[in-house]
C-alpha cells in the first residue's frame, strides 16, 4: 500500500476537467497541434522552444539546377 506522500510523487501531473474534480497522473498525452506548445507551457514545462507555423509551399526544381539543392529549403521567419 502506497503512502498519500509516495503518490503524489509518482502522480504528479495534475488534470483538470469542468466536469468533475482533478484528478492526478502519471503521464499525459496531448495532441494540440499548432497549440502544443501553450499546452505544455500550461503543464509546466519551458516556454521555449515556441511553434512557429507557416505555411508550406512545394515547388520543383529545373532537372538541370537540381544539383544545387540536397534537402528541403524552409523560410525564415522575420519580427517586427
Amino acid at each position: 500500500m502506497h503512502s498519500s506522500i509516495s503518490n503524489s510523487l509518482i502522480y504528479c501531473v495534475p488534470c483538470f476537467s469542468p466536469y468533475q474534480s482533478p484528478i492526478n497522473c502519471r503521464y499525459v498525452v496531448t495532441c494540440g497541434g499548432l497549440y502544443s506548445d501553450r499546452l505544455a507551457e500550461k503543464s509546466g514545462c519551458k516556454e521555449d522552444p515556441r511553434i512557429v507555423p507557416f505555411r508550406g509551399e512545394y515547388l520543383k526544381l529545373k532537372d538541370e539546377k537540381n544539383y544545387l539543392v540536397n534537402g528541403n529549403i524552409y523560410p525564415v521567419s522575420v519580427s517586427p
